[in-house]
């Protein structure tokens, strides 16, 4: 059996056969109209696609990736990892929401802001130095995406901490001299200078967003409480879920107001989105049974274990998942200058392993010289294997298995004729959801 056939099986939705999911995803309401294909030549597509050929035909059409998503009982990156890395970007118009994984791909060309963004930004005329002081994360990801896609603003974001090398770096790249413009700002950013002079503000509508300090001169965006649009964007978020069981939205609901007040207050927009999505993948019984802390704990083992199960050190990652993550919170804290902001996979590797693993090759090698003499010869590679699920994975193990769990999201750089700017092309790595 292969990949998609697996599926099927695990889905338990009565899939016996390429010929039924054929039939059952051509009659979904949901089935994009421009993708034309007979029953039996589809059923035949998934049977080449179960033996990772055609893959591309899927890889091109995410709408389809995700409505066999839906019809599989799985989440559309759970495909995706199947697919392999080239079916991880996507179309320029779409916008993945890494907080919320089951969750349709948001259209930034055809559908409206969600709610709980601040209103008014989509008005550049009332950037009039204009600063939203914020993380960077998924809500200033999707509204900068949002704006360029609509050709309203460019979008330039910097690694730059002063203005001098900012200005340095501008003059490399006039164009985002001219017209309306987003800035990302690290947190880090040292506001001095006339950053106002340099960037032509006053000629021109400019928006910073920094969770640096904010600037005498810069006026701050205002932003609501996320508890004041708790309803509206929960609301938002099941009508671009699949058909989930359990899934009771006003005892939902209900219990995300109950636990934002009294448990932990959001933050921000994406946190509260990952909220929201993590209590949308269990039931009304288990959420009763769960505040918060409990929740953030289990999504983070049940998504390792789902994707961790079949390797050799996968129980250890499961168990251990959420421990790691609380000590890795703690050491990035200690250099402020690094908090928040995405990471090279080699630095999570790095923040997620123990204090006692600093030489793991060396206790390979030592537990190998362990089993030789308990059992008497050298140990095969499958006994080796399984003496090391009873061992603590390594840190860059870990990150592995997060990013493949999608708790760590790859924070790609557009491709370099992308009318959006990246100062750095380095494939960097981000917590998902933001909440955690």
């Amino acid at each position: 059996m292969g990949w998609l056939r697996d599926q099927m099986t695990l889905s338990k939705a009565g899939l016996n056969s390429f010929g039924a999911l054929s039939r059952r995803a051509l009659s979904h309401p949901n089935w994009p109209d421009d993708t034309k294909i007979k029953e039996r030549s589809l059923a035949t597509l998934f049977s080449k696609l179960d033996r990772n050929l055609d893959l591309d035909w899927l890889i091109d059409r995410p709408e389809v990736q995700s409505l066999l998503a839906e019809l599989l009982n799985c989440q559309t990156s759970d495909l995706r990892i199947a697919l392999g890395p080239a079916a991880r970007s996507l179309p320029e118009h779409l916008f993945r929401l890494y907080s919320a994984p089951r969750a349709r791909d948001f259209d930034l060309v055809k559908e409206e802001l969600p709610p709980g963004l601040p209103a008014g930004l989509q008005d550049v005329s009332a950037w009039h130095l204009a600063h939203w002081q914020t993380e960077e994360d998924t809500s200033t990801r999707l509204f900068s995406a949002w704006m360029r896609q609509r050709g309203r603003a460019r979008v330039h974001r910097t690694a730059c901490s002063n203005l001098k090398s900012l200005d340095a770096e501008l003059d490399q790249a006039p164009e985002y001299l001219r017209g309306p413009l987003i800035l990302h700002l690290p947190r880090h950013f040292h506001f001095t200078g006339n950053l106002t002079a340099s960037l032509r503000a006053s000629q021109r509508p400019v928006l910073l967003i920094t969770r640096a300090t904010l600037h005498p001169e810069w006026i701050p965006v205002r932003t609501n409480e996320p508890q004041e649009y708790l309803p509206e964007l929960w609301d938002w978020l099941v009508s671009r879920l699949p058909s989930l069981e359990g899934l009771r939205s006003d005892s939902h609901l209900a219990w995300l107001k109950r636990e934002s007040q009294q448990s932990f207050t959001p933050k921000s927009w994406a946190s509260l989105l990952g909220i929201c999505s993590m209590a949308s993948e269990y039931s009304n019984a288990q959420l009763r049974r769960m505040n918060l802390f409990d929740l953030t704990q289990r999504y983070v083992r049940d998504r390792v274990s789902n994707t961790a199960a079949n390797t050799s050190w996968g129980p250890a990652i499961a168990n251990q998942a959420w421990s790691r993550l609380e000590e890795s919170a703690i050491r990035n804290l200690q250099a402020p200058r690094r908090a928040h902001a995405p990471l090279s996979l080699e630095h999570w590797g790095n923040l997620l392993q123990f204090e006692s693993e600093q030489d793991r090759s060396a206790e390979r090698d030592l537990l190998e010289e362990t089993l030789t003499a308990a059992l008497g010869h050298r140990p095969s590679e499958t006994e080796l294997k399984r003496a090391q699920q009873r061992t603590d994975p390594g840190g860059y193990q870990m990150a592995r298995a997060l990013e493949h769990g999608e708790v760590l999201v790859s924070i790609t750089p557009q491709s370099s004729n992308s009318s959006e700017n990246y100062a750095e092309e380095r494939v960097h790595y981000d917590v998902f959801p933001e909440v955690l």
